[in-house]
Order: C-alpha cells, then sequence, then structure tokens
C-alpha cells in the first residue's frame, strides 16, 4: 500500500509540474486535472493512513470564501475564484504532504524542467503549434515559444519556479546546470527566439 501511494504521490507531482496541458478536452487557462489528482490522492492518503493533518485545516479558506461571496460574485466568477483558491491550498498541503514524507523530489523536478526545455526548443526549431493537441496556447510567433504553457510569460514563469525550488532545497549548490536550464528555458520564452 505505502508504494502504491507513492507512486500516487509521484503521479499527481508530475501533473501539477503540467497545469496547463488540457489534452485538448478543455480551453482556457490553468487546467483542473493536477487539481483533482492531488484531492484524490490526499483523499487517498487519509483513507489509508487515517492520519489527518492539521494542514488540512486550510481547506476552510476556500469554502469561507464561497459562502463569503456567494450573494455578491455572478455564479461563473465565484466558480471560477473558488477554484483558483482551493488549488492553492490544495497544491500548498499536497507539496507539504509530499516533503514530510518522502522529501524533495530534486530528481523529478530536473527531470520535469529537461521536459519543459526540449519541448520549447521543439517549438523553436519545428512549429510553434506543435503541442496544440495538449495545450490551449494563447501566444503568437513573435512572442516566443510556450512549450506546454498557455503562453511564453507563463512559460518562462513556470521555468524560473521549477530553478527556483531546486536551488532553494538543494543540498549540493553545484547547480550550474539546473541555472543553464532556467536561462534556457526563460530566454526560449522570451520575445528574442
Amino acid at each position: 500500500m505505502t508504494l502504491l501511494l507513492k507512486k500516487l504521490y509521484n503521479i499527481s507531482l508530475v501533473f501539477s509540474l503540467f497545469p496547463w496541458v488540457s489534452f485538448g478536452l478543455i480551453e482556457g487557462g490553468i487546467q483542473p486535472f493536477f487539481i483533482v489528482m492531488m484531492f484524490l490522492t490526499l483523499l487517498t492518503h487519509l483513507l489509508i493512513k487515517q492520519s489527518f493533518r492539521r494542514a488540512y485545516f486550510l481547506l476552510v479558506i476556500p469554502l469561507l470564501f464561497f459562502f463569503m461571496n456567494y450573494l455578491n460574485i455572478g455564479s461563473n466568477e465565484l466558480v471560477r475564484e473558488s477554484i483558483s483558491y482551493f488549488a492553492l491550498v490544495i497544491s500548498f498541503i499536497f507539496f507539504i504532504q509530499y516533503l514530510n514524507l518522502y522529501g524533495f523530489p530534486k530528481n523529478i523536478l530536473i527531470s520535469i524542467l529537461w521536459i519543459w526545455i526540449i519541448a520549447g526548443l521543439v517549438q523553436l526549431i519545428f512549429d510553434p503549434k506543435i503541442f496544440e493537441f495538449l495545450v490551449h496556447s494563447r501566444g503568437s510567433e513573435d512572442r516566443g515559444v510556450s512549450a506546454f504553457a498557455s503562453e511564453p510569460s507563463f512559460f518562462g514563469l513556470h521555468i524560473a519556479a521549477i530553478v527556483s525550488l531546486i536551488i532553494f532545497f538543494s543540498q549540493n549548490k553545484r547547480i550550474i546546470l539546473v541555472l543553464f536550464l532556467g536561462i534556457l528555458g526563460i530566454t526560449l520564452s522570451a520575445s528574442l527566439v
């Protein structure tokens, strides 16, 4: 059961590092798939281990937001904003839980960083719309590449966030390759390419 739970955590982590991937099903920005995976993973952990962490009480925040704004905001906007708050809280709880259980996933993050950079290079070399079947992209050919993000600026921010996490949590401070990949990713997302 523990091995199954670890695999579920790793799959959810990978989904969370591709938040714009929609598999062509939904148009728009960040997709709900990683939120659902994280929620199911945490729920499975709760059912298997039967341990409830204090961090789970943070889930009250989106519920409070929803109830406080129910009458003030239109239904579409309310749902969208509630999901955004829920995504933030569930991501925080998931990542804290992952760190407590399995430590920092440096190898997974470096692998994901490579995948994003290679996707950006593929877009640069072949066609900026090559991943259109996975991601609804709002970018244009003169704005840089977006890899698996919905637009080039999100690609650059995502790469910067992954690199920052690796640098912040890394025990080994000799991470020149990670910095190089980060600079390459941010360059690919720029309008210069």
